[in-house]
């Protein structure tokens, strides 16, 4: 049995807009920085502390790492602290047309002073090129979710972490 092909369902989208004006207002500056250097920071102390997790896990297992890494960090950092309410791995989403509806980006980092309807999300890729895990190709196939409209369609910004 062959699933039928995605259509556009308008109604998913107008509920799940109901009430906004999209796309969202950006992100202050200062804001994006201070999440970027949460981000750096995670990553940083699982390469120290989960060395071999690190070097040999699949994407999956780094993404969880992250995940519970973040979440700690809300309680760690005050700054990201005041920014982010929880990070979330997998988190269902629709695409922009409502076509897909159950896309699931990496990290989906819910902001205290933003809607949480559209998490800042974030795509991680394990850049590997003896396995042909390429900059090229994760550039490709992941930049393409976002300008496709398959991910963070209503936020102004996202993250792609290498």
């Amino acid at each position: 049995m062959r699933s039928p092909a995605p259509h556009s369902r308008p109604d998913q989208v107008s509920e799940l807009t109901r009430g906004l004006r999209l796309p969202l207002a950006a992100i202050a500056g200062d804001h994006l920085e201070i999440l970027a250097d949460g981000l750096r920071q995670a990553f940083g102390d699982l390469r120290t502390r989960r060395s071999d997790a690190i070097a040999t896990g699949t994407e999956p297992e780094v993404t969880a790492l992250m995940e519970a890494r973040l979440n700690r960090l809300i309680l760690e950092d005050p700054l990201w602290g005041q920014l982010v309410l929880y990070v979330g791995r997998g988190v269902e989403s629709i695409s922009f047309d409502g076509s897909h509806l159950e896309k699931r980006p990496d990290l989906s980092i819910v902001l205290s002073a933003a809607d949480q309807r559209f998490p800042l999300v974030a795509e991680a890729k394990i850049l590997d090129a003896a396995a042909s895990k390429t900059v090229a190709l994760y550039c490709k196939n992941g930049i393409r979710r976002f300008v496709e409209g398959e991910y963070a369609w209503g936020n102004r910004e996202a993250f792609m972490i290498g």
